[in-house]
């Protein structure tokens, strides 16, 4: 018997690590991370190696470049090696360096780029490093933004949601933040929901890339483009409007439509130059290819000789403010652009004109000095604050920073001061359940002046996710998960053992891969700095896992297990959801609190008997109700049609025709029952359906309203239609917002034993009498508030009469003194004030 068990485990055991063979084999990520995961903890970091990254590596320009022309022939930092990260090894930039003994370039995503990226002391980017990638604590990471933000960032853009994830994270990692301005920092950290989570520091000195428009030889570039003296140049650098690389779009064909006639109708000695994005130049004609600047050549060089800049939306003109010279705004499709993608700083308060056709910029070129002479206090307002510091020693200033520790003003390089407790909270997923609408009632309700709360949410497509985050207060932050675990052929293992068996021995135990759990918090969450986290939907196991063993201060979990209907569950073998209950329990003692909504004193103690550590291990902990929410959903929208009123979601009313999208209001002269619930417990419902036909023989006037959804639906119907019971019983499925229906009538009916059945707190809000199955945790509402019964057609159907007969004196509940306390309790236990 102990052999034939053996030979299975080994063949089991043999089975989990040909499964990372076979991922590292056939996964490209997979194998990316794993390779990560091995020199990160394999090198040691090189002090003078510096890794350069720009463009996500699609380009060797901008802020990284600029930094690195500065350092690469100074002989104050000649001890340095210059490590460049590229898609492309035949660029000219690489061709121009590759002589040099202390440069070297490398392929993005290579083993050479790995090992560099975990073992360069100063890494140097204007975007994002990969999602794998963890800074080490003796690395530098320098992140010096492509631009001063003029375009919606992050989660201001309305039109995404959690595209900005890994920009987010590389700013939990980032050590120095390199600005123009006070006001890129502020939104380039409000916009991606970290700003009072940021441990770097903020250095607002100015971007290297705009010293090459004050250093830039102008003369020998002029003789480089074969421009002559007496000839005004005009740059025209718009941003980039596609959405795919792939095709050409009408907003390509339209941009050259407007170079062309621009081009034609040039005052005098005016000549055209062109920077367009590169996906653009791919399209044009010959001839406009030969008035784009080379590739070679940085924009900010070009800006050094550009008498006007014409743009719309992008940050260039920011950086052409030190020159003085005028800027054109060509926004031909504001009222498009600004409605799917956004700005912070209105068109109308620009330092130059907005034109709309080509026309209109023709007219400005030759109007240019009038033009000049009439924005000029908006453009000395502009650059005092938004180019403060563009004098064409920025390079320097960095420099100095970041490899001499230079000492700068406090109001210059700074750490942002928030005294704030941190919260990270995570609901794993926002489906509707009852267990999101607790955590969205909590989230609402939490006090944002005493403490920084934030949400850590998992990768998802679904809408309903979506429509749920719309639903959170404004006012917390929310973390995006990006990535995944890197894995050694060990530490993968013995995840999968203790995803798979949980911990029931000394052997899973002492295996436990803590490394890499640590390593995962690293690289979720870089350098943040939390009080406490808590697992608010305790059922994903690689979560409860991972916030057991991850590096946090203080770990709680909250457990929805605790009800009889899971109880059942947990001791039955046979199923699938059992084994992984036990396995999530198995981890709850590597807590330091086991949150539930029920009193400790109600739960099965035959749970301990298989987890004996967890005796006084359970705290209850329950949830404030958004009563002002519910108030305001419970309001009537009333419109009739054929004498009957309905409640409207939707209305619209023309000459000839009404639509309307809603439910006919309860008729008042019935007494009207309401059930709210999940269609998913068979004997529940039907249940109910059944004491209701009882009910209504000796009481017709009374109707029930059930209103939910689920994979019972069709059958509750058919069962209604066999009774006879259409008109009588009205099914509805599952409502945006069913307060309104709850009350307008009479008694709310709830049904299931559970400790997370919503409809309890929101009859009380709504002064509703309540008729619910015995429950000890909901026995102390109940005897004040409503009418308790056996979970048993006869007892639900008792008392239904009794309501009916007797009516109940409903006692009015203090949600606000109770949400008080609720939340009193909760700050105690979560931070131990």
């Amino acid at each position: 018997m102990q052999l034939n068990k053996l030979i299975k485990d080994n063949k089991h055991f043999l089975k989990i690590r040909l499964g990372f063979f076979r991922r590292y084999l056939l996964n490209d990520n997979f194998k990316r991370n794993s390779l990560y995961n091995h020199y990160f903890n394999k090198l040691k970091v090189k002090k003078n190696v510096i890794l350069y990254e720009s463009s996500n590596a699609k380009r060797i320009n901008g802020n990284p470049y600029a930094l690195f022309r500065y350092l690469v022939d100074n002989p104050t930092y000649s001890n340095f090696t210059h490590v460049w990260s590229t898609n492309d090894l035949n660029s000219s930039i690489v061709k121009k360096y590759s002589s040099y003994k202390n440069v070297k370039f490398v392929l993005y995503n290579s083993k050479e780029y790995l090992k560099y990226l975990t073992s360069a002391k100063y890494l140097i980017n204007d975007s994002t490093f990969p999602y794998y990638f963890i800074k080490k604590e003796d690395q530098i990471y320098v992140n010096i933004w492509h631009g001063t933000p003029l375009k919606y960032m992050g989660k201001d853009i309305k039109s995404t949601t959690s595209d900005h994830k890994n920009v987010q994270r590389n700013f939990l990692h980032t050590s120095y933040l390199i600005n123009s301005n006070k006001y890129t920092a502020d939104v380039l950290l409000r916009s991606h929901d970290v700003y009072t989570l940021y441990q770097g520091y903020i250095a607002n000195i100015g971007y290297p890339s705009v010293d090459f428009v004050f250093n830039t030889d102008k003369r020998k570039l002029r003789e480089l483009l074969g421009i002559n003296d007496d000839e005004t140049i005009v740059l025209y650098a718009p941003t980039w409007r596609g959405k795919s690389p792939n095709s050409v779009n009408d907003t390509v064909n339209e941009i050259f439509d407007h170079i062309n006639k621009i081009k034609g109708n040039l005052p005098p000695k005016f000549r055209l130059f062109l920077k367009l994005h590169t996906y653009t130049m791919s399209f044009a004609s010959p001839e406009l290819k030969k008035i784009a600047i080379p590739d070679h050549l940085e924009i900010n060089e070009m800006l050094s000789i550009t008498d006007i800049l014409i743009t719309d939306y992008s940050s260039v003109f920011f950086e052409f403010l030190g020159t003085k010279k005028p800027v054109l705004f060509f926004c031909y499709d504001k009222n498009e652009y600004i409605k799917e993608r956004g700005l912070y700083i209105p068109l109308e308060e620009l330092p130059g004109p907005i034109c709309e056709t080509s026309e209109e910029v023709i007219d400005s070129l030759r109007n240019i000095k009038s033009i000049q002479k009439k924005y000029v206090n908006t453009y000395s307002s502009f650059t005092k604050k938004f180019a403060p510091n563009d004098d064409g020693n920025a390079s320097k200033r960095v420099a100095d920073l970041i490899f001499n520790n230079a000492s700068f003003p406090e109001n210059e390089v700074y750490k942002i001061k928030d005294e704030r407790k941190k919260l990270l909270l995570y609901p794993s997923s926002l489906l509707n359940n009852e267990v999101t609408k607790d955590f969205i009632n909590l989230v609402t309700n939490l006090d944002y002046q005493n403490y920084d709360i934030y949400v850590f949410l998992d990768q998802f497509s679904h809408e309903d996710i979506k429509t749920n985050i719309l639903k959170l207060s404004k006012d917390v932050k929310i973390l995006y998960k990006v990535g995944g675990f890197g894995f050694s052929l060990h530490n993968y293992f013995w995840h999968n053992r203790l995803m798979e068996e949980g911990i029931f021995n000394e052997t899973v135990e002492k295996n436990i891969p803590r490394e890499l759990y640590v390593n995962e918090a690293k690289r979720l969450f870089g350098t943040s700095n939390f009080d406490s986290v808590l697992d608010f939907r305790g059922s994903q196991k690689t979560s409860v896992i991972l916030f057991a063993f991850g590096n946090f201060k203080r770990k709680y979990i909250y457990s929805h297990y605790l009800c009889n209907d899971y109880t059942n569950i947990f001791y039955s073998n046979k199923q699938k959801v059992a084994k992984n209950i036990k396995i999530i329990f198995s981890v709850y003692k590597y807590y330091d609190k086991v949150f539930t909504s029920i009193d400790p004193d109600l739960i099965d103690k035959t749970i301990f008997n298989e987890f004996p550590d967890l005796k006084n291990a359970f705290k209850p902990l329950k949830c404030p109700i958004d009563y002002k929410n519910i108030l305001e959903l419970a309001k009537d929208n009333i419109k009739t049609f054929d004498n009957i009123n309905y409640h409207c979601e939707e209305y619209e009313m023309s000459d000839k025709k009404i639509k309307i999208s809603g439910i006919a209001l309860p008729n008042e002269s019935y007494v009207n029952f309401v059930f709210l619930g999940k269609l998913i417990y068979k004997g529940g419902v039907s249940k109910l359906i059944n004491a209701f036909n009882r009910v209504h023989s000796k009481y017709p006037n009374i109707r029930l309203y059930i209103i939910g959804n689920g994979s019972l639906e069709f059958y509750l119907k058919n069962q209604v239609l066999k009774r006879g019971l259409n008109n009588k019983i009205i099914i509805i499925n599952s409502l945006s917002n069913p307060f309104w229906i709850l009350n307008r009538c009479d008694c709310i009916i709830s049904l299931f034993n559970t400790d997370k059945n919503i409809s309890l707190m929101q009859a009380l809000v709504l002064d509703k009498p309540l008729i619910t199955i015995d429950n000890p945790n909901s026995k102390e509402i109940i005897d004040s508030y409503g009418i308790m019964v056996q979970n048993s057609e006869k007892s639900i159907a008792k008392g239904m009469i009794q309501f009916i007969e007797n009516g109940y004196e409903q006692k009015h509940f203090d949600f606000v003194k109770y949400n008080e306390k609720t939340l009193s309790n909760f700050y105690n236990e979560v931070f131990d004030l």
